[in-house]
């Protein structure tokens, strides 16, 4: 191995490094003097002709660690590079030695960033990328949804709307649609409603009614002048025939129809059936059990809670998340299914959670350093030989070393 020394600005390493202050030929290297003219003449072995350079060695063998390599080159003693994420630095006996791995990114010899380029993050409804600089870009504004993943959704977590004629659906948590309960009657302005099914008709007495398109019951012409049959005016009955009208069980006396009964739910078949009244609500829990037009409760999980015999709320009781207005606001979701403020972050707010450092920031521990997370989350980031600074740097020099 031979060391030709003079004057350099810069010298080009097979391996695609570029250091300042001297000139090695090395069996896997070849260093140029690209601007400071021609070589000092020596000799490489005895008897060669003094004016010549030795041959290059053969490439450098690929598989070998690029840490290594590079610690077996001169360097200028204080100048430091990257190699990766890798932070190193010419040591006193003119080597090159690691220093530290950098948390996010080395680029110019510095670590530099605030976050590992790739990951995204949501802030405020907007979703971010972490660009290859290490920093945040100004981030997408997300109409329904901000996910790890992206913008998404269909709606607004929350909303209601009708699939249908009674079909009532609620947007869930994922801004996907859900569907929350059969209507008994009639789904319309995106909630239940209505005292009766469309077209269905009966009578009040001997005047007939039919149900309109928005539920509720209306005269279908004139009064009967004998008897009113299922909403429709009809003749005398058979002795001893039963019918159902509306609630009312009905038998035929003397051609005459008359009540034998008031149901306490439905009629149905000539017979008083049901357990509970058709369009009745109640919540199980944070289901919502509704009433259907057969007397019969039927079930749906809400997106978020059940109070007052209805879906609502707009999360998760126990859910956490930072405020979509004040990104430093931390928000729990009551027993109500409502965001309420839970804490003011000193420094950033993670998925509800408060940090405990400034992103970026560093810090001794014992004689190793920390670095402060984008979650606002201390991280281990090397051990110093030296001793650690209150900076939280390497005392001689560098951030700490692995």
């Amino acid at each position: 191995m031979q060391y030709l020394f003079q004057p350099l600005t810069s010298l080009a390493f097979g391996v695609g490094l570029t250091l300042a202050g001297c000139t090695q030929v090395l069996g896997d290297f070849r260093v140029a003097n690209r601007d400071a003219g021609p070589p000092i003449e020596q000799e490489a072995e005895s008897g060669a002709d003094p004016g010549s350079m030795p041959e290059a060695g053969p490439p450098a063998d690929v598989s070998e660690p690029r840490d290594r390599a590079v610690a077996d080159v001169g360097c200028p003693v204080g100048s430091k590079m990257c190699t990766g994420r890798e932070l190193l630095s010419c040591g006193p006996t003119g080597l090159w030695q690691t220093d530290v791995t950098c948390p996010f990114l080395c680029t110019a010899g510095a670590c530099v960033g605030v976050c590992p380029p790739g990951m995204t993050k949501c802030e405020a409804n907007f979703f971010s990328t972490c660009g290859p600089s290490a920093s945040w870009n100004s981030g997408v504004p997300c109409t329904y949804v901000c996910a790890a993943s992206g913008c998404g959704g269909v709606c607004v977590p929350g909303s209601a709307r009708c699939s249908g004629v009674a079909n009532l659906q609620t947007c869930d948590e994922k801004g996907a649609w859900q569907d929350t309960s059969t209507c008994p009657f009639l789904c319309k302005g995106n909630a239940c409603t209505g005292v009766c099914t469309p077209q269905a008709r009966r009578c009040s007495g001997s005047q007939p009614e039919v149900c309109g398109p928005d539920g509720a019951w209306t005269d279908d012409g004139p009064a009967c002048s004998a008897i009113c049959d299922l909403g429709q005016c009809r003749g005398a009955c058979a002795p001893g025939e039963t019918r159902c009208n509306d609630r009312q069980l009905e038998t035929c006396m003397n051609g005459v129809w008359s009540a034998v009964r008031t149901c306490d739910y439905i009629c149905v078949s000539q017979d008083c059936r049901g357990v509970c009244t058709p369009g009745a609500t109640r919540c199980t829990a944070d289901t919502l059990e509704t009433c259907g037009n057969n007397a019969q409760w039927s079930s749906a999980v809400c997106p978020f809670v059940c109070r007052g015999a209805a879906c609502t709320g707009k999360c998760k009781p126990g859910n956490l998340r930072c405020d979509e207005k004040d990104p430093k606001l931390a928000q729990l979701c009551n027993d109500q299914g409502e965001w309420v403020n839970n804490a003011t972050c000193t420094y950033v707010c993670a998925e509800g959670i408060c940090g405990v450092c400034a992103p970026g920031a560093k810090q001794c521990a014992g004689t190793a350093t920390q670095v402060c997370s984008p979650a606002g989350q201390w991280l281990p980031a090397g051990s110093c030989a030296n001793g650690c600074t209150d900076a939280g740097v390497c005392a001689g020099g560098g951030d700490g070393g692995p």
